[in-house]
């Protein structure tokens, strides 16, 4: 009878400290419903449980408020438009005044 409770004494033990030992707890769909965000927002990709820098980012503050780079847009945002590219430079027209003449003219 001894043996059998220090069997059991010993597994009990093994299964704490494994459970102890084990990874936090990950992301979950409530998370990304909670952000209006999807899963790789965070995660290196669908499933996976690596974080990416944003993910990173939550796990350590618990938000994405502050993140101080550029984060995706929610769930139903339209995707920002892209900054023009820099054409040409156009010559530019100036009006002016005319007194003598009553009339504008283009300079």
């Amino acid at each position: 009878m001894n043996e059998l409770r220090m069997l059991l004494w010993a597994t009990s033990s093994v299964a704490a400290v494994v459970l102890a030992l084990a990874p936090g707890a990950s992301g979950t769909p409530e998370m990304a419903d909670r952000e209006g965000r999807n899963c790789v927002t965070c995660h290196t990709a669908v499933g996976r449980p690596e974080l990416n820098d944003i993910g990173d980012y939550y796990k350590e503050n618990g938000t994405l408020e502050g993140y101080p780079g550029e984060l995706p847009p929610r769930e139903g945002e339209p995707e920002p438009e892209p900054d023009p590219e820099p054409g040409p430079e156009q010559p530019q027209l100036r009006l002016l005044w005319s007194s003598e003449a009553g009339h504008k003219l283009k300079s």
